[in-house]
């Protein structure tokens, strides 16, 4: 009777303590991913020029928010040489890197072409 009680009660803790390490693991991915979309969301936003205090904010994230992602951070990288040795950037290259954010997010770009990703929308007429 003393082997069953002990077996119910370790069969008991040991199925609490997966379960509560799977919760965790899971917590940890979505909050991940939620701060990369966070990221990602305030780069589309401000993108327009002159750039926004908030965009700036954002790119600077950026390596911390992504820094698992290689592909992530190279595009970064390539992207911030370019602002340094120019003094601006080539729009391809941002594309690039929101490109990158996207595939690491899982986020469909079927339907977004490159100029969609570098024009904010506005309400203003263009003239």
């Amino acid at each position: 009777m003393n082997l069953f009680w002990t077996t119910f009660l370790a069969a008991g803790l040991f199925s609490g303590l997966i379960a509560t390490t799977a919760t965790l693991y899971f917590q940890a991915r979505s909050a991940a991913k939620q701060r990369k979309l966070d990221c990602l969301r305030r780069i589309a936003a401000y993108r327009a020029m002159p750039p926004k205090q908030a965009w700036l904010e954002a790119m600077n994230e950026v390596f911390v928010t992504f820094n698992d992602s290689s592909d992530v951070i190279g595009k970064l990288a390539i992207f911030e040489r370019d602002i340094r040795a120019r003094g601006g950037h080539r729009n391809e290259l941002l594309v690039d890197l929101i490109k990158a954010m996207m595939n690491d997010l899982g986020l469909n770009r079927e339907n977004i072409d490159d100029e969609f990703l570098l024009r904010p929308f506005s309400t203003a007429l263009e003239r």
